[in-house]
């Protein structure tokens, strides 16, 4: 499975209203990818930013919602790889 297909369904199945991606999140999905952000990265912190949310995926229409908590833990991801 390609890296924007596993970030497109990681998101689907955490917020349930979204049933496809919009042109939008799918540029996005590709910079990630051309960044060499790691799936596991952008996994986790969708993962804690829904866990931290309590159901309230409602409200989330857009992979961007991610955006500073990817950010935010890659840059650590980085720090910490590379010592």
């Amino acid at each position: 499975m390609s890296y924007i297909c596993e970030v497109g369904e990681l998101f689907r199945s955490r917020c349930k209203n979204v049933t496809i991606l919009s042109p939008e999140d799918y540029t996005l999905i590709a910079e990630w990818e051309k960044e060499q952000i790691p799936f596991e990265v952008i996994a986790a912190s969708i993962n804690e930013v829904c866990n931290g949310i309590n159901g309230r995926s409602a409200e989330i229409k857009s992979i961007s919602y991610f955006q500073e908590a990817i950010r935010k833990r890659f840059k650590h991801w980085l720090q910490t790889s590379n010592g």
